[in-house]
């Protein structure tokens, strides 16, 4: 689930739509988060733009370009199951083959245990099969900016340090005298 995390806004899949909104792939990876919802295998895609309508359409390209990445994937790991499977079954007859001492019998051996652990690996269970769930939206809040977060913020930051100002003014005060 990790990668698919990761992937969600990899270079490729970013690149892909980037040209689309006239943006280089450093802005539209800055403007777009993807995360895991709690423990499930679901992913969110967040994407942020002044223009909500704009983060919407942002938001379908990627998931398009991130499905589309997917179903890819899959396609390539069925065909390079299929070529293991062959090259295997060609190693195995060629083994066969061959004079007991031959010096190639070793080679053909290493090749053989190489292809069965990639073999291993191309069956293990695959991810779950990838999917829109929720076509994207406008969220009814905004993500950003928030101004009254931002200044509740910095006014607490104001009080907390003029009473670290006040402290020290204090504490120089009482070592003076």
């Amino acid at each position: 689930m990790a990668t698919q995390v990761a992937l969600m806004t990899s270079r490729p899949v970013v690149a892909a739509v980037s040209e689309q909104y006239d943006m280089t792939v450093e802005e539209l990876t800055a403007s777009v988060t993807s995360e895991r919802v709690d423990r499930s295998q679901i992913l969110r895609l967040t994407v942020e733009d002044g223009d909500p309508d704009r983060a919407v359409d942002i938001a379908e390209s990627i998931t398009n370009a991130f499905l589309e990445r997917s179903a890819g994937r899959s396609l390539q790991a069925a065909g390079e199951l299929t070529y293991i499977t062959g090259r295997i079954d060609e190693l195995e007859q060629r083994l066969a083959d061959l004079q007991s001492g031959d010096p190639d019998q070793q080679l053909i051996v290493e090749q053989l245990i190489d292809l069965q652990v990639r073999l291993t690996d191309l069956q293990l269970p695959p991810d779950p099969p990838v999917e829109l769930l929720t076509a994207p939206y406008e969220l009814p809040d905004p993500v950003g900016p928030q101004p009254i977060r931002s200044a509740a913020a910095g006014a607490l930051v104001g009080i907390v340090l003029a009473a670290v100002t006040m402290v020290f003014l204090l504490a120089k005060r009482r070592t003076t005298d």
